[in-house]
């Protein structure tokens, strides 16, 4: 008879190493394992054990894990990147780098505080310079689960199917703690 215990290490994985297979994320966890061989001497193997990723869904439709993170795009046909300011950025350094214009990046954020204070919160258009015809968002994040996307849109009078779209996500998506979602709003005027 063989007996085996099993001590996992639960480090915090990067993202490189995900891995979606049939539509579930896994993230490979190094463990030791002890092996009690028939002679009665133990053996310690490493091995890699795949568990389920927390905080990720998978999007049924194009089978892409997504996110909803800070720095990770958020949308599908308008992109849009929630990012916290860090010493030194600026409006024009994330235009550059998101091919964009630092009026854009204004007109789309909810009552934005120039000039950015560190870690305030940006909404930051991707490849898009015209957002005329786009409401401005506010970045919100899920407190707890167990919230739907109708319970954000009666709390902040919002538009459902708007949020949807500029989420990219279905009428069944689930919410989780510490998601980042768009609340579209209507734009301030200076």
């Amino acid at each position: 008879m063989v007996t085996t215990s099993v001590k996992q290490n639960f480090s915090s994985p990067t993202k490189e190493t995900h891995k979606v297979v049939e539509d579930v994320l896994l993230t490979p966890i190094k463990s030791e394992i002890a092996v009690l061989n028939p002679t009665s001497t133990v053996q310690t193997i490493q091995a890699i054990t795949l568990l389920p990723s927390p905080m990720i869904t998978v999007d049924e439709q194009t089978h892409q894990a997504q996110q909803l993170t800070l720095e990770e795009p958020i949308g599908s046909e308008y992109k849009f990147i929630n990012h916290r300011v860090q010493e030194a950025e600026s409006l024009q350094l994330f235009a550059d780098q998101y091919v964009t214009i630092v009026e854009s990046i204004s007109a789309i954020n909810y009552r934005i505080i120039t000039p950015l204070w560190v870690d305030w919160l940006v909404i930051i258009p991707v490849n898009m310079i015209d957002v005329s015809g786009l409401p401005a968002f506010e970045a919100y994040q899920i407190l707890e689960d167990g919230i739907t996307a109708k319970d954000l849109a009666e709390k902040f009078a919002l538009s459902l199917e708007d949020f949807y779209f500029y989420n990219n996500i279905d009428l069944n998506h689930e919410l989780h703690q510490g998601d980042w979602v768009l609340l579209p709003r209507e734009r301030v005027q200076p």
